[in-house]
C-alpha cells in the first residue's frame, strides 16, 4: 500500500495543487472585492474547459513513455501518473458538461449546485462506475465540443 501511494504521489500532488489553487482564487477574489480591486470573475464550472492541446500533450507523453518501455526502461510509475492526471482532467471536464446542461435547463443556481454536488458524491462514493461515464463524457466534450464553447486557446 505504501509503495502504491509513493508511486502515485506526483499525480496526487498535481491534483491537490489544482484544487487548492481554485479555492485560493475564489477566496482571493472575494477578498479583493472588499477592497474594490478588480479581478476577473470566474465564469463558473459550466464554462470550464481544458484546451484541446492538453489532450494532444498527454497523448504524446503516453506515447513517449510507451516507446521508453519498449527500450526496457521501467516507466510504470510515469504511465500510472499520466493516466491518473488524464482521468481526473476528463472527470472534471465531464462534471463541467453536466453543470452546463443544468445551466441550459434554466434550473435555479442553488439547485444546480446541489445536483452537481450530488452527482460528484454519488459517482465517487455510491456508484464508482459513474466516474468512468463522466470521464468519457468529458473526453467526448473535449473532442467534439458538446457545449459549443468555441474558445480558442
Amino acid at each position: 500500500m505504501i509503495s502504491m501511494i509513493s508511486m502515485i504521489f506526483p499525480a496526487m500532488l498535481i491534483i491537490s495543487s489544482v484544487i487548492t489553487s481554485y479555492v485560493n482564487y475564489i477566496f482571493a477574489s472575494k477578498f479583493a472585492n472588499r477592497f474594490k480591486i478588480k479581478i476577473k470573475e470566474h465564469e463558473g464550472l459550466g464554462y470550464f474547459s481544458f484546451p484541446r492541446t492538453f489532450m494532444v500533450a498527454m497523448a504524446v507523453m503516453l506515447l513517449i513513455s510507451y516507446m521508453l518501455s519498449v527500450l526496457k526502461i521501467n516507466v510504470n510509475a510515469i504511465q500510472l501518473n499520466l493516466f491518473i492526471i488524464m482521468y481526473f482532467a476528463m472527470y472534471l471536464q465531464g462534471i463541467a458538461v453536466i453543470k452546463m446542461y443544468l445551466i441550459n435547463r434554466r434550473i435555479s443556481k442553488s439547485m444546480q449546485n446541489f445536483l452537481t454536488i450530488m452527482v460528484v458524491f454519488m459517482s465517487l462514493f455510491v456508484y464508482a462506475g459513474a466516474t468512468v461515464l463522466i470521464a468519457l463524457l468529458g473526453l467526448v466534450d473535449l473532442t467534439v465540443d458538446l457545449r459549443k464553447l468555441n474558445k480558442i486557446v
